[in-house]
């Protein structure tokens, strides 16, 4: 290794791994504060419901331990695998450039191999770093098209009042869409928790008929 200088990988290509991990972290913490929210119920932003949500999102974020390992094999390959094989090559373990003799006239790395660790505590940390900057990222992303939604929802509660309709309701929008935006006259905006939504399409107590059905 390069005395004062550990071991590292291709700026750009370091660079853009981190991008694309940070997007596919972002992308799977908006669908879980989507999902917890749609959970939590409130319609708008109450504090309440956002903060129970976002409790929800950080506890969905657990199984992301699971794909630490794949978070971390660019980073272990650049800068303790290519090593230990160049090094095996004949070559400098630092740059690759073929020598028998150290330390290497082309970058002066002394021959050392660092250790075939993958769990690095500088890696982990990073990874941490980045997981941070994505749940922010996502939930912010996520509240942000949840407001959208419900704004488009009081756009159409709106127009389909003044052409008649006393009571309107939809599925949310994206991944939250089991959970359903309600309005009427006497309740206002409304958007319950789908487990203590008493008015599922479709339902109805057992042993009662539908109108026009047996007695």
């Amino acid at each position: 290794m390069i005395t004062d200088r550990p071991p590292s990988g291709p700026p750009t290509a370091r660079l853009a791994w981190s991008l694309l991990l940070a997007a596919l972290l972002a992308g799977y913490f908006v669908a879980a504060h989507e999902m917890s929210r749609s959970l939590v119920g409130g319609f708008g932003s109450p504090a309440g419901s956002v903060l129970t949500a976002l409790v929800g999102t950080l506890v969905g974020a657990l199984p992301l331990v699971a794909v630490l390992p794949i978070a971390l094999m660019p980073d272990w390959w650049w800068t303790r695998r290519l090593p230990a094989v160049r090094f095996q090559r004949g070559q400098c373990p630092d740059c690759g450039y073929t020598t028998s003799t150290f330390a290497c006239p082309e970058c002066g790395g002394d021959g050392r191999v660092p250790p075939q660790e993958l769990f690095t505590r500088s890696g982990i940390l990073r990874f941490l770093l980045l997981a941070l900057v994505s749940v922010t990222v996502g939930t912010l992303l996520a509240e942000w098209r949840i407001r959208g939604d419900e704004s488009a929802f009081m756009g159409e509660a709106a127009s389909q009042h003044a052409a008649g309709q006393s009571r309107v309701s939809r599925p949310r929008a994206g991944w939250g869409s089991f959970a359903t935006l309600r309005w009427d006259p006497a309740e206002g905006f409304t958007a319950p928790p789908p487990f203590e939504d008493p008015r599922i399409p479709g339902w109805r107590a057992a042993g009662r008929s539908r109108p026009g059905e047996g007695n």
